[in-house]
């Protein structure tokens, strides 16, 4: 014949039984023994929380310092931007002073002259020297 369900004490519950034997019970608590226990070490969490601490550092410090570096940053173009102006200016000085004719006459003349010779009798010589053998100024 089939077990039935039983059919208990609604107002009482098991689990408050087996609560009320775990609370009955009564352990000793020993200290540890002498003997070797396994050393926990978190070396790789040392070294993400120092990372994170670096990251969190260098965040304060970038919000700290904005308006410092930029204007190191903005210096650093003026002094950039000066540099190139100055740079413009002396060409345009340049292309002022520059005339026409007379490059013109300069480079006729270079194409007249003769170039003077490197070697006397076979020998490399300084064009002072050379200049004193053929009898030029």
């Amino acid at each position: 014949m089939p077990k039935r369900p039983e059919i208990g004490d609604p107002t009482k519950s098991k689990w408050l039984d087996e609560i009320g034997d775990v609370a009955n019970e009564t352990n000793e608590i020993r200290a540890p023994t002498d003997s070797k226990t396994d050393k926990m070490e978190a070396a790789r969490m040392i070294v993400i929380r120092r990372r994170k601490m670096k990251k969190h550092k260098l965040k304060k410090l970038r919000r700290k310092m904005k308006f410092e570096w930029a204007k190191v940053r903005q210096r650093r173009e003026m002094r950039k931007e000066k540099a190139f102006q100055a740079k413009l200016l002396a060409q345009i000085k340049d292309a002022e002073a520059f005339n026409a004719a007379k490059f013109v006459a300069d480079k006729i003349q270079q194409a007249k002259e003769t170039p003077l010779p490197r070697h006397w009798k076979g020998r490399r010589l300084p064009a002072f020297i050379i200049k004193e053998k053929l009898g030029i100024k």
